[in-house]
């Protein structure tokens, strides 16, 4: 028996923009969701886990998470850019359904975002987003060592520890 898909349930399993729609409600933290910050936190932790970019001297905890701006498909066409309004970070996310990156469009946004925030911003993350968290094909971009491959299965497992955690914080009170 395969788990509960609410994607396909919703008749919206493969497309794309929707996916990025609901991931940017999850990442907005005055979205009315519940989580706050916390999934948000959860993913800028793991990208920082994962990222090859990522220094000793970047300190999320500096960081302010509840003050963001989320912008879906608006800069440059990028699919999901979060942006904090303490100017500390910026993350890039490039969400891939059924098809992969082209035309250098990671190259685009990366040149895009380095140029818009790279004075502005202290750090940038970029995340390239797939069902089974593959890396950027080659030659599609210069930098394939500044994506930071992301898996589907990934958001969902912060999710469900991030709901655990609630639920448990929930039963204590």
């Amino acid at each position: 028996m395969h788990r509960p898909n609410l994607f396909e349930a919703t008749n919206i399993g493969r497309h794309e923009i929707r996916h990025s729609a609901f991931l940017a409600w999850l990442l907005t933290p005055t979205r009315p969701h519940g989580l706050e910050d916390r999934f948000l936190q959860s993913l800028v932790d793991k990208l920082l886990e994962e990222s090859a970019a990522a220094t000793d001297s970047f300190d999320r905890s500096d960081v302010d998470l509840t003050a963001v701006d989320v912008v879906r498909e608006s800069e440059e066409d990028i699919d999901i850019l979060i942006k904090t309004r303490d100017r500390h970070l910026v993350v890039c996310i490039e969400n891939k359904i059924d098809s992969t990156a082209h035309s250098n469009q990671l190259d685009k946004y990366q040149r895009y975002v380095e140029t818009t925030y790279g004075t502005t911003h202290d750090h940038r993350l970029f995340a390239y987003l797939t069902p089974r968290g593959q890396t950027p094909p080659d030659g599609q971009c210069e930098r394939p060592q500044d994506w930071i491959p992301l898996s589907y299965g990934t958001v969902v497992e912060l999710l469900v520890d991030l709901l655990k955690d609630l639920a448990a914080d929930a039963n204590l009170k």
